[in-house]
């Protein structure tokens, strides 16, 4: 019987082959997910443009942003942030403008998400807490309960405002017109979605912020005999002490704090908002 096994050449060729062969399935599955992905933003594309022509014939306004689009309802988001999600990049659109024409009696719709144009808007809001400039989303503890938004066009304050081109609004229900500022004042634990809407142009442009103020210290939720539960919904429990003792980290938005009667506790959140409880029992 003859045997014959394979040479080292015929082993070196065979896995060289087997190399391209998985290199060209690699590269051809690549370009499918690439070319899937590429089609997918084109619908998203062509949504946008749905949405905007439509926002335009109801509003008659020619120029939105994608944020406006979802927050007025025109679009639907693809997470609960309300983002519009770019698969080919995994980065959110919001910030796209649509620009609609009226060609006839319907509008046209055309997505720009290069907000580096000349002449184009570059609408942001800055938070200020007695002058210092926060972070969009930050809890803020202002030492008089008031916070400053204004907004800007690039690094320039937007000027020129009047009461049909400088709109604020928000989820709990502010609403001022013809400034380029506000005050926001609260005493206590305050959170509230606010938008800017600036016209320019018979032009839109808009921008969301979230306010989170907490002037607030913890509060006692519930009481036993030996026993405190105490809660902060706002910045969150940073520690507590009982008396003249040392401080206790809680890192938690509830703590339960085990008391004898006349024993004082002294709490406090994330910002330094503190509360003093003397336990009846």
């Amino acid at each position: 019987m003859n045997k014959k096994g394979f040479t080292l050449v015929e082993l070196l060729a065979a896995i060289f082959i087997l190399g391209v062969i998985v290199t060209l399935g690699v590269v051809s599955m690549t370009s499918l997910s690439s070319n899937i992905k590429e089609k997918n933003k084109e619908q998203i594309i062509s949504n946008i443009e749905i949405a905007g022509a439509k926002y335009a014939f109801d509003t008659k306004i020619e120029s939105v942003t994608v944020q406006e689009l979802v927050l007025s309802g025109y679009l639907e988001s693809d997470n609960d942030s309300n983002q519009v999600i770019d698969p080919t990049t995994n980065t959110p659109l919001n910030d796209c403008n649509v620009y609609m024409q009226l060609k006839g009696s319907y509008y046209v719709a055309t997505v720009k998400c290069d907000n580096s144009s000349s002449g184009l808007v570059q609408l942001r809001i800055v938070i200020r807490q007695n002058g210092v400039e926060k972070n969009n989303g930050d809890w803020i503890r202002p030492a008089n309960g008031t916070v400053t938004l204004t907004a800007y066009n690039g690094n320039s304050t937007i000027s020129g405002c009047s009461t049909t081109t400088c709109l604020w609004s928000s989820t709990s229900g502010i609403d001022q017109k013809g400034n380029s500022s506000i005050n926001i004042t609260s005493q206590n634990e305050y959170r509230d979605t606010v938008k800017f809407t600036y016209i320019k142009d018979n032009k839109m442009y808009s921008k969301t912020i979230t306010m989170k103020i907490d002037n607030k210290g913890p509060q006692v939720v519930s009481k036993s005999a030996n026993k405190a539960i105490f809660a902060d919904m706002g910045s969150g429990i940073d520690s507590y002490k009982i008396g003249n003792g040392s401080w206790v980290s809680v890192n938690n938005t509830e703590v339960d704090v085990t008391l004898n009667s006349g024993q004082t506790v002294t709490i406090k959140d994330k910002l330094g908002n503190q509360t003093s409880y003397t336990h009846s029992g």
